[in-house]
């Protein structure tokens, strides 16, 4: 019943839609494999991204920061609609680890948060990342926080990032860069 858009949806897409068929297996969370992502005129890039979705409305953020604190990560920042009318944006944050036990993905989806928003309204949002989102299954099976690097991404889909910071975990311990 909205196709004047008296209202305004906020989904976000829960998986990639690729360009075609050559870029079959297309997701957001491949491991590195050095195998190319392109396909003969494509760049490899899909149609729609993890986590895309529309608005009526704009956004505008400023301000993003991090702390880290004593069992999470603390990721703030602020929001403005910048439209004519009430929507959502949903703030999405990705890990990609490197030199780690184990491969780990190249882009993963560890926490998020919707945050509605009148008209011209702005808003700090705060979202706290748990220590455990560090956690991967080591060599031998050990689920845990094992060293590794991490750039984490502060985005609203998994192609659109706002901001990146990067960590180190060493001895069950999170270190800023």
């Amino acid at each position: 019943r909205n196709t004047f858009g008296d209202y305004n949806p906020g989904g976000k897409l829960p998986i990639t839609f690729p360009r075609n068929v050559g870029q079959l297996p297309l997701f957001y969370s491949y491991k590195p494999s050095g195998r190319g992502y392109g396909y003969v005129e494509n760049d490899g890039s899909p149609m729609y991204p993890f986590g895309y979705g529309l608005s009526y409305t704009t956004f505008a953020t400023d301000n993003i920061s991090f702390n880290v604190v004593k069992d999470s990560i603390e990721i703030s920042l602020s929001i403005k609609n910048t439209g004519d009318m009430l929507g959502s944006e949903v703030i999405q944050i990705y890990f990609t680890g490197t030199n780690g036990d184990v491969v780990l993905p190249c882009l993963e989806l560890k926490a998020y948060k919707r945050v509605y928003l009148n008209a011209g309204e702005e808003a700090n949002v705060t979202i706290n990342v748990p220590n455990e989102a560090f956690s991967y299954l080591d060599k031998e099976m050990n689920m845990g926080m094992h060293d590794a690097d991490y750039v984490v991404s502060v985005a609203t889909s998994s192609v659109d990032v706002l901001e990146k910071f990067e960590l180190k975990v060493r001895n069950k311990e999170i270190i800023k860069g």
